[in-house]
């Protein structure tokens, strides 16, 4: 050891050491780390089962600050403060001194759960208190559940906390999940007692080996059964049982077989392979004699595979065992420990064999999860954090150096340092020799040539809308009446290749949605499939059948989609956002400019203009109107009549929401009767404010502190009794309107006071008086947040969606306090709104308003929020078109000299124009009319073969037809 390390570590010892000394003589008032307080009703002790009643405190303050037990009367410092359950909890090491608890968190009632949020860990309601007794490193669960999610996979989220439990400090545990079906945890369809047939009987499983499991199936020694419990459903019948059995025997009879590596019907067939590289790289990796046998979860999702995972307990595993120090065997191979004979096949099979070592391989690269850097690098991060809760931990228990039962033969490290070093050195070690062992024995094998097969359309959020209707298709057939919107979800996939390719054993991997494409199928060079959410409502939507039915739904805000070979192979993947840069296509689709592009970027992706999209056709790529694409600035605070004593001039500032920044280039702020035009190369930065003045001198002059102002004179001034004010952007594009006034509802005391109009938060709709105040210093806040106090709601999201017989408003939010109600109000004009419903304040997360679908073609909804003092503000305008009403037919297509388009009777009311363009984007035909009669022909005579784009513009909104010519 070089001499300068080993005066670094003597010096570390000395301060532990010291530290020690003093730490015992204190009593436990404050830490780094979050303090969970735990207090059961009438002190009573924490049973097995079932669970008791109890009260728990988080003091958590944030990330670096410290937190103190007396924190636990303010509730500005406390993370979580209700009711729980609480019993103790696991197997053997329910046995040692430091207890491990299972703990749900319930509303007052002391009954019902309560999902919530624990130090930012997505909300639930089963959590898990993991003490670190047996694991003097204090991080084996912890950092092999952080490497596995940077594997890809879920595991465990957690968080490094000391507990007080009836006044009595405990030491340090992780507070982390529990594995159990949720979104954020196990993402698979939850399976009901009364779905006992195929397709739904095939899941969702949750199950683990354990020893009380019924399912029993073979093990590697003949004399040896392993037993599986299924964990979820929880309310499982024999039904469930017989399935799950018979699966598993499936899987290890085929593995018998001479035909277990055949993709059409060997294990491919059945086991999601990539989550078994993983899972079986992290055991071994981590030498766990726990992940074969014991503590061993599979799930399995409807119509999948069985998925490996995820990875649990750790705490014995990377040499803190009976075997310390063994890293030079495999783990699968070490008797007891290997589990189901099936495994152990599968571990064995040449093919598989070859890719776990690709992926290991993968895995060791520099900056990857497995690479030795990165993982000492977070040992001694972890090492850092719990530096100063450590020896309060070994304190309590006495820990450091000392064996603790059935680990007889481990190394005694009397420090945690030593702890720490050892830990390093064993993964050290093993990594080597996997280096070295993982293919010696056999073949290498040529990893596949993989297709060249493209996903190239996207439709993750539809319209609900009749299938006879606004979609240009005309069917007999008739919606199924318990239809909804995801059921015409669908993914297009392109085939580039210049042959056919055969599809079998092709598959989705990961989460998501579950397709796996059946044996002896293809797809021809060039042709384009579709595989949909629902194929019978597809086929009456779009007039054709697709070419298969995926198992649930796309999200509609974004996921990530794998299309993979038999083996886990990526093929194609993308991951898609409804956020910028990805175009939103809410109500239309997601197509690729052409397949040809690299679909992982947003910029090659844009919105179909058309109602559901272009299944199974040629992408056709026309620009769209610029002034389609919303850009979120507005306008944010007015100074419109200044104090005479402190005449700032009149100045407006302008607020830009997005989340990357926007050149102002030519921009123009305009009022009644004049323009500004914003000069090239003003940048307005993401989430920043900009202050555009009429005599920046003045504005300077009593504003001497801010910078992010514009030193060009705007050339007008702002009238004292209100005006309209605009601005717009480098291509005339509206961006946003407000018409301001010195009367009610609008605040007065803006209006030569020294108070300035501000808009009470960026997120309201600024055309609107109530949400606007008089700024609380005299000057205004230019260039700065306007007022520092929140809202007391935060509107994360608010949209809504038009059906046949309903229109569906949908709003998520955040921070509720002190919030009476919701007001929902609608308005044909987004100027005159009437009152349709009211929902009431409960602190949840999602609200939902639904009413009967209005006869308006284009509808506005906005919120009334109304606090418990009276108060209230508005939310931003959603607009909703009526779908039903927007039917207007274009046709033939494929067309040669014409193209008819059919209108119904509420057309011939108001003015329409249709305009053709080419692929360029050229205008290449242009009408603007008040129709006279229910049909329109426009002449293509003199258009050569090829693609084109119709775009129909009317008091309904825009209408895009993508137009195939053929001669």
């Amino acid at each position: 050891m070089p001499q300068l390390l080993k005066n670094y570590l003597t010096l570390k010892i000395v301060f532990f050491l010291f530290i020690t000394l003093f730490a015992k003589s204190q009593v436990f008032t404050d830490s780094n780390l979050p303090i969970v307080i735990i207090t059961t009703d009438n002190g009573a002790e924490i049973p097995d089962e079932p669970k008791i009643g109890a009260s728990m405190q988080i003091v958590y303050r944030g990330v670096g600050l410290r937190n103190y037990v007396t924190d636990v009367t303010n509730p500005s410092y406390l993370n979580y403060e209700g009711r729980i359950g609480i019993e103790v909890r696991g197997a053997g090491s329910a046995g040692y001194p430091q207890k491990p608890f299972g703990i749900e968190t319930r509303l007052d009632d002391n009954i019902t759960s309560n999902n919530v949020s624990i130090l930012e860990m997505p909300a639930e309601n089963d959590w898990i208190l993991l003490p670190l007794y047996l694991d003097t490193s204090l991080m084996r669960d912890y950092l092999a559940y952080h490497l596995s999610r940077q594997l890809g996979d879920y595991a465990s989220r957690g968080k490094y906390v000391e507990v007080v439990l009836n006044g009595t400090f405990q030491g340090l545990y992780i507070l982390e999940e529990k594995i159990k079906l949720d979104k954020n945890r196990v993402d698979i369809l939850e399976l009901l007692p009364t779905e006992i047939t195929v397709p739904s009987l095939t899941g969702g499983y949750l199950v683990q080996e354990d020893d009380e499991g019924t399912i029993r199936i073979p093990h590697k020694a003949n004399t040896v059964i392993n037993p599986i419990v299924i964990e979820e459903p929880s309310d499982y019948t024999q039904t469930n049982i017989d399935y799950c059995k018979a699966f598993l025997l499936d899987v290890d009879a085929i593995c018998q077989t001479s035909n277990l590596a055949n993709i059409a019907v060997g294990y491919p067939s059945k086991i999601d392979v990539y989550s078994f590289y993983n899972y079986m790289l992290m055991t071994e990796f981590m030498t766990n004699p726990d992940s074969y046998t014991r503590s061993t979860y599979y799930h399995k999702d409807r119509n999948g595979k069985l998925v490996f995972g995820p990875v649990w307990d750790f705490n014995i595993a990377m040499g803190n065992n009976s075997d310390n120090g063994k890293y030079n065997m495999w783990e699968i191979d070490y008797g007891f420990f290997q589990g189901p004979r099936f495994l152990t096949e599968i571990f064995e099979e040449p093919n598989f064999r070859c890719h776990l070592a690709k992926r290991w391989q993968e895995l060791r690269q520099p900056n990857k999860p497995f690479d030795l850097v990165k993982i000492n690098f977070t040992v001694d991060s972890l090492a850092s954090v719990l530096e100063e809760a450590q020896i309060r931990h070994f304190n309590k228990w006495n820990g450091l150096g000392i064996c603790q039962p059935g680990t007889s033969g481990c190394l005694n490290e009397n420090t945690f340092l030593e702890k720490i070093a050892y830990l390093k050195q064993f993964l050290t070690n093993r990594a080597q020799w996997i280096d070295a062992n993982i293919l010696p024995g056999y073949t290498p094998c040529s990893y596949p040539t993989l297709p060249n097969l493209v996903i190239n359309e996207i439709m993750y959020n539809p319209f609900f809308v009749a299938s006879n209707t606004s979609l240009g298709k005309i069917s007999a057939k008739k919606q199924a009446i318990n239809a909804t919107a995801d059921d015409y979800e669908f993914i297009e996939i392109k085939n580039n290749e210049t042959i056919s390719v055969d599809l079998t054993g092709l598959y989705f991997r990961g989460g998501g949605i579950v397709y796996q494409f059946p044996p002896n199928t293809n797809i021809a060079a060039g042709a384009i499939i579709v595989i949909t959410s629902n194929a019978l409502e597809f086929e009456a939507r779009y007039g054709f059948a697709p070419f298969g039915q995926f198992t649930r739904d796309l999200s509609n805000t974004g996921e990530k989609i794998i299309l993979a070979d038999a083996m886990g192979n990526i093929i194609d993947e993308v991951t898609y956002s409804n956020q910028s840069p990805w175009p939103n296509a809410y109500g239309k689709s997601l197509e690729l400019k052409t397949s040809n592009l690299d679909n992982t970027l947003a910029v090659n992706w844009f919105q179909q203009p058309v109602n559901g999209g272009s299944p199974g056709v040629e992408n056709v790529y026309v620009a769209p109107d610029p002034c389609l694409e919303p850009k979120n600035v507005i306008i944010n605070e007015i100074n419109y009549n200044s104090l005479s004593t402190s005449n700032s001039g009149d100045w407006v500032e302008i607020y830009n929401s997005e989340a990357v920044s926007l050149d102002l280039s030519n921009w123009q702020l305009k009022d009644f009767d004049h323009t500004f035009l914003i000069p090239p190369g003003t940048i307005l930065p993401a989430k920043g404010y900009l202050v555009i003045c009429d005599v920046p001198l003045n504005f300077a002059n009593n504003n001497p502190t801010v910078t992010n102002y514009l030193n060009v004179s705007m050339n007008f001034g702002l009238g004292n009794g209100g005006e309209i004010v605009q601005l717009l952007d480098q291509n005339s594009c509206l961006i946003d309107e407000l018409t301001f006034d010195d009367v009610a509802p609008w605040p007065i005391t803006p209006d030569g006071q020294g108070f300035t109009l501000s808009l009470k938060s960026p997120s309201l709709d600024n055309s609107l008086g109530e949400n606007w105040a008089a700024s609380t210093a005299i000057l205004g806040t230019p260039g700065a947040i306007n007022f520092n106090s929140a809202l007391p709601v935060k509107i994360k999201d608010f949209f809504g969606e038009n059906a046949d017989t309903e229109t569906k408003l949908i709003w998520l939010v955040t921070d509720e306090n002190n919030i009476n109600k919701y007001e929902i109000e609608w308005s044909e004009n987004a100027k005159l709104f009437q009152k349709i419903g009211e929902i009431l304040a409960g602190k949840f997360e999602k609200y939902q308003f639904s009413h009967e679908s209005f006869p308006q073609n284009l509808n506005y909804f906005r919120l009334k929020i109304l606090e418990e003092n009276g108060k209230y503000f508005y939310s931003k305008i959603v607009v909703i078109q009526n779908q039903k009403e927007n039917n207007i037919i274009v046709y033939p297509n494929p067309a040669t000299n014409n193209i008819n388009i059919s209108l119904n009777t509420n057309y011939l009311q108001s003015t329409l124009t249709y305009s053709l363009f080419d692929q360029t984007g050229k205008k290449l035909i242009s009408k603007t009319f008040i129709p006279q009669q229910l049909n329109e022909t426009i002449s293509t005579s003199s258009l050569s073969t090829g693609k084109y784009f119709l775009q129909i513009v009317n008091n309904y909104g825009q209408q895009f037809y993508p137009i195939i010519i053929q001669k």
